[in-house]
């Protein structure tokens, strides 16, 4: 499940045309759903996709969300969720054997993701992300 703000996102111009032609075809089980941001405001340096996953997760009882921005993070942790984010993902992926973490790595870095190289380097060396 997603918010409509991330599919908003997502969709936008500046996103990438890989992105923009997923979210315009979905997959059968993404569910884009319509959250009410009126009730709570939390943090105005939260951007729109970044409430309405917070609100949605409250809402539904979200087992995990997916965040990356630090801000964000904290705001949902406060709010007692569980937070994971896109390096989560990927660790968890290669854990399992599903994905090669350096390969995906590689890929990350030719996007507009930002992550210190650090990071990257103790990831794969087997250190949590």
């Amino acid at each position: 499940m997603i918010p409509q703000a991330v599919c908003t996102e997502l969709s936008h111009a500046d996103a990438p045309e890989i992105v923009r032609t997923w979210i315009a075809n979905p997959p059968m089980w993404l569910k884009v759903v319509s959250v009410s941001c009126q009730e709570e405001t939390f943090n105005q340096r939260l951007h729109p996709g970044e409430l309405e996953a917070i609100l949605l997760a409250k809402m539904i009882s979200a087992n995990l969300v997916i965040l990356d921005e630090k801000i964000a993070r904290q705001v949902a942790k406060k709010c007692g969720l569980k937070v994971i984010g896109l390096l989560g993902i990927l660790q968890e992926a290669a854990t399992r054997g599903w994905i090669d973490l350096g390969a995906a790595l590689d890929i990350l870095k030719t996007t507009n993701f930002r992550v210190s190289s650090g990071l990257l380097k103790a990831m794969l060396h087997g250190k949590q992300a």
